[in-house]
């Protein structure tokens, strides 16, 4: 596969998310995005993407570094839902499947994308701007508290996927507790 499009894109983390904040003229449409098994530096994944009002569509994306602040080189292709199925085999299952809602809508003429993460992810909401260079000037929509993490590792959907795999806090709790309650009940069947 050819890599052709450079893709450059900034990206904010959203801290006061709610539905209000979605414009009524979005297009909505579920992602479920797989990560494969890849050697090197890139990424491999297929994605499912449907919607309310739309088909299912399959497409398979590489993507490499450029060692350029938000910008990476990217090859997407459609693909039929046979090869989804083929390509899907050599998910790497270390890793999740994100799973998320996307609403895109225009603003200051330029398309922007806020993704409400579902699932193990779910409570984190970002906002992804595409841009035609490096420098480009970035309008944002008034009253949304945004952080940016554009060149923050952890925020990365490949990233995202690793950290979705780790063990929530209600599991930590719950051992902790039952580390206490064990070590309660030796020290007083103990006296």
């Amino acid at each position: 596969m050819a890599f052709e499009k450079k893709e450059i894109e900034r990206k904010f983390r959203v801290m006061n998310f709610s539905h209000e904040l979605i414009p009524a003229d979005s297009t909505s449409v579920i992602i479920l995005q797989t990560y494969l098994v890849c050697e090197g530096p890139g990424e491999r994944r297929v994605r499912h993407t449907y919607g309310w009002h739309s088909p299912s569509t399959f497409h398979y994306t590489e993507k490499l570094p450029t060692g350029e602040s938000g910008t990476r080189i990217e090859q997407e292709r459609k693909i039929d839902f046979a090869e989804y199925q083929s390509l899907f085999r050599e998910r790497d299952k270390a890793l999740l499947t994100i799973w998320k809602t996307r609403h895109s809508f225009s603003f200051e003429g330029k398309t922007l994308e806020l993704d409400v993460f579902r699932g193990e992810l779910h409570g984190l909401v970002m906002l992804e701007i595409e841009l035609q260079h490096r420098n480009e000037e970035v309008t944002l929509p008034p009253g949304w508290k945004l952080i940016e993490v554009t060149d923050h590792p952890l925020y990365k959907n490949h990233a995202l996927a690793k950290r979705g795999k780790k063990p929530r806090a209600s599991y930590w709790l719950s051992s902790i507790w039952k580390t206490v309650s064990d070590l309660f009940y030796r020290y007083t069947a103990g006296d």
